[in-house]
């Protein structure tokens, strides 16, 4: 993921900015559902992490966090954010279906348009192997599917940055 190194710096503003309340509404939902799969103190990996946004409040709410993507940009930036919050979990720069999992984690999320990025059949069948090995026996899966018509004339300019999609 080379294209998400060079915005890493600024993907949270970008997300602020093209999707507005809308992404704080699906991480909320998302933190809704989760305590529903898994119990307090669980297990997770964070397939796709971005800079965090799930994994942060997942490490405040007391689980287990574990984090990976395929974008060393974007894995930098969220070990920083993890370190000024206070948290010292692994995040791990590796494509979903070449990671290979430490242990085994009681649920596995893979959420926010991260389904988009697995465009092959190949590619998407990898990553549901990663999460068969990386879940313990009775453990879940949280996925989401991203519409590509999300992305359809999905731009946005302000004197920071102009975004088109």
């Amino acid at each position: 993921m080379t294209a998400h190194n060079s915005w890493s710096d600024i993907y949270d503003q970008v997300n602020k900015a093209s999707f507005g309340s809308m992404i704080d509404a699906l991480t909320r939902k998302t933190l809704e559902v989760i305590p529903t799969l898994v119990d307090e103190r669980g297990s997770v990996l964070d397939a796709g992490v971005g800079t965090g946004r799930i994994s942060l409040e997942l490490a405040n709410l007391g689980y287990d966090v574990e984090a990976i993507d395929a974008s060393e940009g974007m894995t930098e930036k969220h070990q920083a954010k993890a370190v000024e919050h206070g948290f010292n979990y692994p995040v791990i720069h590796s494509p979903i279906q070449k990671y290979e999992p430490t242990k085994a984690f009681d649920l596995v999320v893979c959420v926010h348009t991260v389904t988009a990025y697995l465009h092959t059949d190949e590619m998407l069948d990898a990553a549901i192997d990663t999460f068969k090995k990386a879940l313990r026996p009775g453990g879940r899966v949280l996925v989401d599917l991203a519409n590509p018509i999300l992305f359809q004339d999905s731009n946005y300019r302000d004197d920071t940055f102009d975004r088109q999609v």
